[in-house]
C-alpha cells in the first residue's frame, strides 16, 4: 500500500516595515539503482519431491551385470568403461565379438559418444534402454543365433523436474549511495550553473503553467521558493526519480552536489527562506535525509499529533509565521493517511531605490488581452530612473527598475500596442532570455517618464498538473524511500501559493513576484499585460515571476 505525502511552497514578497521572521528554508517532496533501469533476477528452486526416487523406478529383468548396468544409468560415467568391455558377453549361451578402432573424434562426436553408451540397440540394452549404441564400421561379428532371451524393459525418462521460477526485482533503495555526502566547498561556477539552471526551470515552469491554466489569467511564482522545496525532496530521492527531478530543475548532470550552491544563493538580507517537515508520528526517517536536511535546510521534522483539527492549525501556523502573515491559510483539510508534508517558504521584503510619490498616483486605463479597457491606479514618475531597451527579434521591451539589497524588477511588455502578450511568450526560450537579461544588466539607468498599475497577486498552483505537463508520470511512482525505508512513500499532492503586491514604496510578496513594464525608451507606460520578474542581480537568477493579463481582478 502506497502511504502519501504532500508537498506545499509558499513564497511572499513584502515592501516597508520589515521584520525579519526567523529564518526558515523549503523542503519538498523520487527509483532504482542509478544509471540503471528496471531489471529482474531469474531464480529456480527444485523441490525435493521432484527428485528422481530410484526405489520407484522400474527395474529391468536381471541379466549379467546387471548392478554395474544400474549404476551407469544414474550418470555414473566411471563405469561406462567397464561396462563396454564387458559387453562382449551379453548371456552365457551365445557369443558377440566386438572390435573398437581408435577412437579420433571432435567435441561434438565425442559428446554423441558419451551419450550413445547411456543405451543399447534394438538388440542389446546396455544401459537399461534408454539409448543406442552406434554400430562402429570396423566391428566384426561371428554368425550367432537368434538371441531368445526376454528383452529387459526399457524404464521411461525421467521426466524434466518442474521449476518454482519467480522474478524478484532489485531492491528500490540503495542507500550506500548518497551523492549528497560528497557536498564540500562551493565554487563561483557551481553558482553561476545553479543560477542558469533556475532561469531555465522558471522559463519551463511559466510555459507549463499557462497550458494547464490558460494564459489569459494573472499568476504569480516563485521558482527560486519551488526549486528549494524539490531539491529538499531530491535529498530522500532513489535511481530514475532523483535522475528525472534533478533534470526537471535543469541541474547540470555533472554537478555532483547542487544543495551548496544553491545554500549560497539564498543569502541575502531581503530574503528569507523557511522549511519545514511535519511526518506521522512514529514514521521513522532515514538518518541521513535528517542529517542533510539539517545541514542545508536549517530543518528538524516534527511529528503530528493526529488530531486533523490540531495538526491543521500547526501547520497554517508556522505558514503564516513564516511568510509574515501574508499566507494564513495553506491548507484545509488533512487526510488521515497523510505519512509526510514537506513545507517551504520564501520571503522577499525589498524596497525601491528610487520610491514613487503616493501623490502623483492616479486612476489611469489599463487594456486588458481582448483591448477591454479598466481603470486601475497607476504609479507614475516623470523622471524615474530605469534602463530599458527594445529586443527586435522578441518585438518586446525590457524595463529594471532598481531595488534594494542587489534586486531589480524587470517588466517585459509587447513592441506595439495591438501586440498580443502571448506572441513575447511564446519566443521566449533560455537561451535567448539569457541573453537579453545580459544585456539588460548592461544598459545604465536613465530618467524616464514611467506609469506602472499598482496590484497584489495571490496564485495557487496545483503542481501535480504542472509539472506533470513537464515530465509525465514524475510522481505515479517516485521512488523516495531516501526518506523512509520502512514505508513506501507517494506524493499524493503538491501545493505552490505565492502572493505580491507592488506599491509606491516597493516590493511585499510571499511566494510570489514583484512587476514592472516598460513600452518604450525614456517612456515607459504599463498599460497592458505584461511579464514580471524579481531578479537577484548579484548571481542572476529569478526568485519571483508573473504574468498581469488584469491589475483590477
Amino acid at each position: 500500500m502506497r502511504n502519501w505525502l504532500i508537498l506545499v511552497w509558499l513564497a511572499v514578497a513584502l515592501a516597508d516595515n520589515f521584520t525579519a521572521p526567523a529564518n526558515n528554508e523549503d523542503t519538498t517532496g523520487d527509483k532504482e539503482g542509478e544509471n540503471a533501469g528496471p531489471s529482474f533476477e531469474l531464480l529456480g528452486e527444485i523441490r525435493q519431491d521432484d527428485m528422481p526416487i530410484r526405489e520407484n523406478m522400474p527395474q529391468p529383468k536381471e541379466v549379467p551385470e546387471q548392478e554395474e548396468w544400474d549404476k551407469a544409468a544414474w550418470g555414473r560415467e566411471a563405469e561406462d568403461q567397464k561396462f563396454l568391455q564387458e559387453a562382449t558377453q551379453v548371456n552365457s549361451s551365445e557369443e558377440t565379438t566386438i572390435g573398437f578402432s581408435p577412437d579420433v573424434r571432435t567435441a561434438d562426436e565425442e559428446e554423441a559418444n558419451r551419450t550413445s553408451k547411456l543405451g543399447g540397440g534394438p538388440e542389446e540394452h546396455l544401459l537399461g534402454g534408454w539409448g543406442a549404441v552406434e554400430p562402429d564400421t570396423n566391428i566384426t561379428t561371428e554368425p550367432v543365433e537368434a538371441n531368445t532371451t526376454e528383452p529387459m524393459p526399457v524404464p521411461a525418462p525421467d521426466p524434466i523436474s518442474p521449476h518454482i521460477v519467480s522474478l524478484i526485482a532489485p531492491p528500490r533503495c540503495t542507500l550506500s549511495d548518497d551523492p549528497w555526502s560528497t557536498c564540500g566547498s562551493v565554487s563561483l561556477e557551481d553558482k553561476a550553473r545553479v543560477a542558469r539552471a533556475l532561469t531555465d526551470f522558471a522559463l519551463k515552469f511559466y510555459r507549463a503553467a499557462g497550458q494547464v491554466e490558460g494564459m489569459g489569467t494573472n499568476m504569480v511564482f516563485s521558482p527560486l521558493n519551488l526549486a528549494l522545496g524539490i531539491s529538499h525532496l531530491l535529498l530522500g530521492a532513489q535511481g530514475d526519480t532523483r535522475e528525472r527531478l534533478s533534470s526537471l530543475l535543469s541541474y547540470p548532470p555533472d554537478l555532483t552536489c547542487v544543495h551548496g550552491p544553491l545554500k549560497q544563493l539564498i543569502k541575502s538580507k531581503a530574503l528569507l527562506t523557511a522549511s519545514q517537515i511535519f511526518h506521522r508520528k512514529g514514521l521513522h526517517i532515514n538518518k541521513a535525509f535528517l542529517n542533510h536536511s539539517q545541514h542545508f535546510s536549517d530543518n528538524q521534522p516534527q511529528a503530528l499529533s493526529g488530531n486533523e483539527t490540531l495538526d491543521l492549525q500547526r501547520i497554517n501556523k508556522w505558514v503564516s509565521k513564516k511568510t509574515n502573515g501574508k499566507i494564513k491559510k495553506l491548507m484545509e483539510d488533512l487526510a488521515t493517511d497523510v505519512q509526510l508534508i514537506l513545507l517551504s517558504a520564501v520571503y522577499l521584503q525589498s524596497k525601491w531605490k528610487t520610491t514613487f510619490n503616493v501623490k502623483d498616483t492616479q486612476l489611469e486605463n489599463f487594456y486588458r488581452q481582448d483591448k477591454s479597457s479598466v481603470k486601475v491606479l497607476m504609479m507614475t514618475s516623470k523622471k524615474y530612473p530605469l534602463a530599458s531597451f527594445t529586443d527586435s527579434s522578441l518585438q518586446a521591451k525590457f524595463g529594471r527598475l532598481q531595488l534594494s539589497n542587489n534586486m531589480s524588477l524587470v517588466i517585459i511588455i509587447p513592441q506595439h500596442f495591438n501586440q498580443m502578450l502571448t506572441d513575447v511568450e511564446e519566443k521566449l526560450n533560455p537561451e535567448h532570455f539569457s541573453a537579453v537579461m545580459n544585456k539588460l544588466m548592461g544598459i545604465p539607468f536613465k530618467p524616464t517618464v514611467l506609469a506602472m498599475p499598482k496590484f497584489k497577486l495571490d496564485s495557487s498552483q496545483d503542481l501535480m498538473a504542472i509539472l506533470g505537463e513537464i515530465d509525465y508520470g514524475l510522481f505515479f511512482d517516485a521512488n523516495l524511500c531516501g526518506i523512509s525505508e520502512d514505508e513506501e512513500l507517494a506524493v499524493s499532492a503538491a501545493q505552490h501559493r505565492a502572493v505580491l503586491e507592488i506599491s509606491e514604496t516597493g516590493v511585499e510578496a510571499a511566494a510570489a513576484m514583484a512587476i514592472s513594464v516598460a513600452r518604450s525608451a525614456l517612456f515607459f507606460e504599463v498599460q497592458q499585460p505584461f511579464l514580471f520578474l524579481v531578479w537577484n542581480d548579484q548571481h542572476g537568477f529569478p526568485i519571483f515571476m508573473g504574468r498581469v493579463n488584469d491589475p483590477s481582478a
